[in-house]
């Protein structure tokens, strides 16, 4: 999802928002733009479009979103790329500092 703020006073409450979904397992990845603001936001949701995370529990997808959420970055093409690979790696390192209990 892509949400657009056209002035500092939206910009603000879109920064206030992400800091608040992120809390929930949704990522946002903040940008700016020359005339406006932007984010992109990803939800723990998101990893059932990945096999490997399909059957995560709830705590461990929240955990994911806290470590890698901001990496994914925008929505751009290999965004799905990028977060596919950031699940191989958390599965490889086994999620270090894992708050989840399978």
């Amino acid at each position: 999802m892509r949400i657009i703020a056209t002035t500092f006073a939206e910009n603000a409450l879109l920064t206030e928002l992400s800091e608040h979904l992120s809390t929930k397992g949704i990522a946002p990845s903040l940008i700016n733009y020359e005339d406006g603001f932007g984010a992109t936001v990803w939800s723990i949701y998101d990893l059932d479009e990945i096999p490997a995370a399909r059957d995560w529990p709830h705590e461990k997808r929240l955990h994911f979103m806290e470590m890698y959420g901001t990496k994914i970055g925008g929505a751009t093409e290999d965004a799905w790329v990028k977060m596919s690979s950031y699940v191989d790696e958390y599965i490889e390192n086994k999620g270090k500092g894992m708050i989840y209990a399978e």
